[in-house]
Order: structure tokens, then sequence, then C-alpha cells
């Protein structure tokens, strides 16, 4: 069980990806890393993005429960549960936030990368984007799932519901279950 982990970023404008796991290529050869859950609960995890503080933008989080970067990920009979992705405010704009539970994305230097995922429930997993002081809030990008770039995501068998997507102030929330990108 992963249960009430956080990322947070500390400064100001820090970003904050994977509250509980964080995956990227290995940094010899860049060959994506592969990571297997099975049977498991992913609970009240959080990625926190920084407050602007002196600057103008709030930062950007993704991946409450799991940020997968360039490498494959299997997941199978897992729960994700009340996980959240956080944009951190800004005296100008909000931070984005995207994939409540997981935000999975790839560059295309390496196109094996491979989100698979099999028997899984997301439940009232959210991506909050942060609030503005003066222009708009930041976006809102898949309250459970973010598929982005270049990742290729295989979803089976799975049930999504009761997730959400909040944008900011005048911020979009889009995708409240599944946000892809190509």
């Amino acid at each position: 069980m992963f249960h009430d982990n956080t990322a947070r970023g500390t400064d100001s404008g820090e970003r904050a990806f994977g509250g509980a796991i964080a995956t990227r290529p290995g940094t010899v050869d860049d060959s994506g890393s592969l990571t297997t859950i099975e049977s498991s609960l992913l609970v009240a995890n959080l990625a926190i993005g920084a407050d602007g503080g002196a600057g103008p933008f709030g930062a950007e989080a993704g991946g409450g429960a799991l940020y997968n970067f360039d490498s494959t990920l299997v997941t199978g009979s897992c729960i994700l549960l009340e996980n959240e992705a956080g944009g951190g405010n800004g005296d100008t704009r909000g931070g984005n936030a995207s994939g409540g539970a997981i935000f999975a994305w790839a560059t295309g230097a390496n196109l094996t990368e491979l989100v698979q995922i099999r028997r899984c429930q997301f439940s009232r997993n959210f991506a909050v984007a942060g609030s503005p002081g003066s222009e708009i809030g930041g976006q809102a990008l898949g309250g459970a799932l973010h598929n982005a770039s270049f990742s290729r995501m295989d979803l089976r068998q799975s049930t999504i519901s009761g997730n959400g997507a909040l944008g900011g102030q005048d911020g979009r929330g889009v995708g409240g279950g599944l946000y892809t990108l190509g």
C-alpha cells in the first residue's frame, strides 16, 4: 500500500511530480525503466506544485500517485483512490495540474514506453489547478489519468468513476476521468 505520501515543490515555482512513485529513464543510456505494480492500493497521495511566491506563476504538478516519464509502467488489479495533483497559486497565473492519479508522458526519444493498466479502479482522484492573483488560473488536465505527448496507454477492464479536473479561476478543467494528448 502507498498511502499518504507527498511530493511538494518547496521553493517559488518548483514543480512536483509523483506523490507516491516517480519513474524516469536511466542516466547512462536513457533507456526507460520498467515498473510493475500489482494488487496494490494507492490512496491519498499528493503532488503539490509550489506557489509563485516572488515569481508570477504557480508551479505545475502531475501524478498525485504515479508519475511516469519515458518509461514503461505496468499496473494490474490496483485501486487508486483519493489522490491529487495540485498546481501552485501564482501572483499572475496559477499552475497546471495533470493526472490526479497518474500522469504519463514521453519525449519520443525512446518509442518503447508504454503505460499498461489492467483491472484497476480509479475513484475520487482530482487534478486541481492553482489560482491566479491577477490573470488566469491554471489548467486541470485529467482528473484520474493524463496521457501526454508520445506516451502510449493501454487501458483495459478498468473502472474510472467520481474523478474531477478542476481548473483555477477562469482556467480550463478538461477530462474529469481521462485526458489524452498526442
